[in-house]
């Protein structure tokens, strides 16, 4: 998807094993959600403290994506998900 390159940018730079991070999408209601999937011990690079880190990620993917009149969200898989 459109989408789907800078957010894989922004998170195989953010991790340690770039390898292990796996991104799918799939649309719901009247928006793209993308599911991004870590190394278990990882996923806390992502989200980051309280959130920030996933948070600036999804301000980003939203700001591009309303360029199109577009709505995104990403949704960080843990082991607990």
């Amino acid at each position: 998807m459109k989408y789907e390159q800078t957010l894989r940018y922004i998170v195989e730079n953010l991790v340690d094993n770039p390898d292990a991070v796996k991104i799918t999408s799939e649309k719901e209601e009247n928006q793209t959600v993308y599911h991004v999937e870590t190394a278990p011990e990882e996923a806390g690079k992502v989200i980051g403290r309280q959130g920030a880190v996933v948070s600036a990620i999804r301000n980003v993917l939203s700001s591009i994506a309303s360029k199109n009149r577009e709505r995104v969200y990403v949704k960080v898989l843990s082991e607990n998900n």
